[in-house]
């Protein structure tokens, strides 16, 4: 927000001395405005006045336009306030205000617009990260509503494999919603779901990086035995394995990076902008899988808001 303030003039404008005379407006009005560095909107037909129209004048009550588009500066001097500084919040845990840290260090390395009011996620202390069974049958689903967009098994297989394995209660109402009937659209908006089926295996320690913001992931990359469909693997041979997991540390700065990459994205969306460095879509989906994760909201998937 500049520091000038909009004066307004207009033709009653007077002041009355203790004898009843009136005194010069601009006597009063000139110190005020410079002390404000003020622009003023001003009425035609008063002391001050410098146009036939409503006008606006600087601080040395110059003509700066009109609506004729008439103006006597040259050069207007704009000074910007400094950035206000961040008022932390005392109920903040430690672990709060060094992951936002942590963030903003790789978001200005990477030139990415910081939003210094953002306030931080959840602490450690507040989370509950999904339990592994969980998270490994949300990948075995995703995995398989995921070969049905790629043409690479169809929507009756799919529900049949889900039902075979005992998974189709676990099967959200969009996904039923997607293979009942799988149109060209649909199929086109549940191949981003790769990314949400990469952040989950990364999750369970299947995958090594989320790799950069930029770059969308390549699900042939996780190695075969790893990846919960294929040749005769069962879904029960994938959910039922012992997952060492990634810390709820690790999964929070996930998030939190992802959370901020996020709203930088909507942020250039919202005012025309272009954001460097990162893809909007991948963003996204990273961010609801990882929101997912920490039950954020305590919202199931189909309900996810990736709030910013």
């Amino acid at each position: 927000m500049l520091l000038k303030k909009i004066l307004t003039v207009k033709s009653e404008f007077s002041i009355i001395g203790e004898r009843g005379k009136i005194r010069d407006i601009e006597l009063l009005v000139r110190p005020l405005a410079r002390d404000f560095d003020a622009v003023l909107f001003t009425q035609p037909g008063t002391a001050i006045s410098a146009s036939h129209h409503q006008h606006l004048l600087d601080k040395e009550l110059n003509l700066l336009i009109d609506p004729e588009g008439n103006c006597d500066v040259e050069s207007l001097d704009v000074n910007m306030p400094p950035e206000s500084p961040r008022e932390e919040n005392p109920l903040l845990k430690p672990d709060q205000v060094e992951r936002r840290k942590r963030t903003e260090d790789i978001l200005q390395e990477l030139d990415v617009k910081i939003n210094q009011h953002l306030p931080c996620i959840e602490s450690e202390e507040e989370t509950n990260i999904r339990t592994t069974r969980a998270i490994a049958q949300r990948v075995v689903i995703l995995a398989v509503t995921n070969m049905v967009a790629f043409n690479n098994m169809s929507a009756d297989e799919a529900i049949d494999y889900l039902k075979e394995n005992k998974l189709w209660d676990e099967v959200t109402p969009d996904e039923k919603l997607f293979l009942g009937e799988p149109t060209d659209e649909r199929k086109l908006a549940e191949t981003w779901k790769c990314e949400a089926i990469w952040v989950l295996m990364w999750a369970l320690k299947k995958v090594d990086q989320l790799g950069p913001p930029d770059e969308l992931c390549d699900l042939s990359d996780i190695p075969y035995e790893e990846y919960p469909l294929g040749g005769n693997k069962t879904a029960d041979t994938f959910i039922n394995q012992n997952f060492e997991p990634r810390t709820k540390s690790e999964i929070l700065d996930a998030n939190d990076l992802y959370y901020r990459f996020d709203w930088s994205c909507v942020d250039a969306r919202l005012n025309n902008g272009q954001v460097h460095a990162v893809n909007p879509g991948l963003v996204y989906e990273r961010h609801y899988a990882l929101s997912w994760l920490i039950n954020y909201m305590d919202e199931e998937w189909d309900e996810i808001t990736c709030d910013t």
